[in-house]
Parts: structure tokens; C-alpha cells; sequence
């Protein structure tokens, strides 16, 4: 919703509760929310403990492992994004982006609270369609758990990878936590020809959602 004000009218106790695990800011940031009881009157949605869409933005030194991973060197400057993502205005993955800034340091120019990465790239004729995945398990952090409103300690899948532009050129390094019971993954198998040593050669392509 675009609405600057939102008014939750005849609230109880339980349904105010409700509201607020849902975490109605996520879907909305710019509006103004208030629960009104029965008796009319109001008090503000936010407490204080909400999580925002947008939990990290800045510009950093690559660490040696980010600056493997996308071909650069290690200590050069990246842009540095941590988003939560949302399915139905529930939290599902906690992603963590590196963007290599001498490909389009223009970037810095944009706030992702209201922009989609991948859009802000083809402004600049970049355009990521490859690239290689790792799926993993790993278990939730204290912070992870608050975000993603589960409990510490729940099993998360772990995924990294880097994305490449037209050219082949590594242009992103990310890294998420995902909730199992809102993510899956699946594969599709391809046949090659059988190659000149009568040896057959299988590919694999995965997606998850």
C-alpha cells in the first residue's frame, strides 16, 4: 500500500499483538500506523523492536575472501548491502550483498530502502544473468532469529554465490540466510551428447523460491 496513514480500529490486546508480529512497516515504511481501541483511543504501532527492510548500508574495504570470490583486490572499496526480504509481508531471508563500486560507482547515488538493486544495475547497462550457487545449513543467530521472527538456534539454509554480468564479469558476491519453511529449492537435469570417449556428461541448474 501507498497510504501515508493507517488507522487499525476496535483493537484488542490479541489483535495488536498480531499486528505487530506481522510487522506492518516492512510492507509500508513512509505510513503512519495507529491502533485505536474500543473507546477510541490511540497509541503508535511502533515499540521500538521493529525490524527495518533495510538493516545495513554502507561502503567497505572488500575482505579477502569477498575480493576471491569477485576477482578484485582485497581492500578495495564495495558497496556493502544487509536486506531483509518478505514473502506476503512475512520475513523469509536476511541477504547480504558486495557490489563491485569501479563497475558502477554511481550506485552510491541510489537508497535501496526504496530501490531494487538489480533495476539500479541496468540503469547503468549491467545486467547479472550468471553465476554459481551454494546451498548450505547453518542455525540462527540471536539477531538472525529477531528478524526473521523464529527462534535462536532454528536450522537456516545458508546460500552464497556471485553473480556476473553479460560479459562474464563478476559484478556481485552475496551471501543469505533463508527460512526453510518459506524457501525450496529445485533442480532440472540436462543430457548432453555422449562425448567422443562414450563418456555421457550431465548439467545441473537450480532455482529456489
Amino acid at each position: 500500500t501507498n497510504a501515508d496513514l493507517l488507522v487499525f480500529n476496535r483493537c484488542t490486546q490479541e489483535l495488536r499483538d498480531a499486528l505487530r508480529k506481522r510487522n506492518l512497516r516492512m510492507v509500508n515504511r513512509r505510513a503512519d500506523i495507529y491502533l485505536e481501541d474500543n473507546d477510541g483511543n490511540s497509541e503508535d504501532y511502533l515499540t521500538g523492536d521493529e525490524c527495518p527492510f533495510d538493516l545495513e548500508q554502507d561502503v567497505i574495504d572488500a575482505s579477502p575472501i569477498v575480493a576471491k570470490s569477485m576477482g578484485i583486490r582485497p581492500g578495495q572499496r564495495v558497496l556493502y548491502l544487509r536486506r531483509l526480504r518478505l514473502i506476503d509481508g512475512a520475513p523469509y531471508m536476511i541477504e547480504t550483498n558486495y557490489i563491485n563500486l569501479e563497475l558502477c560507482p554511481r550506485v552510491l547515488d541510489y537508497d535501496f530502502r526504496d530501490e531494487s538493486l538489480y533495476r539500479v544495475l541496468s540503469y547503468h547497462n549491467i545486467f547479472p544473468c550468471q553465476g554459481y550457487e551454494s546451498v548450505g545449513i547453518t542455525y540462527a543467530t540471536d539477531s538472525e532469529a529477531r528478524h526473521l521472527q523464529i527462534e535462536s538456534g532454528d536450522p537456516l539454509y545458508f546460500l552464497t554465490g556471485v553473480a556476473k554480468d553479460q560479459n562474464g564479469v563478476p559484478v556481485e558476491y552475496f551471501k543469505s540466510v533463508a527460512r526453510p519453511d518459506k524457501v525450496r529449492f529445485s533442480s532440472i537435469l540436462r543430457k548432453r551428447r555422449v562425448d567422443p570417449k562414450g563418456e555421457n556428461q550431465n548439467e545441473t541448474g537450480s532455482s529456489g523460491f
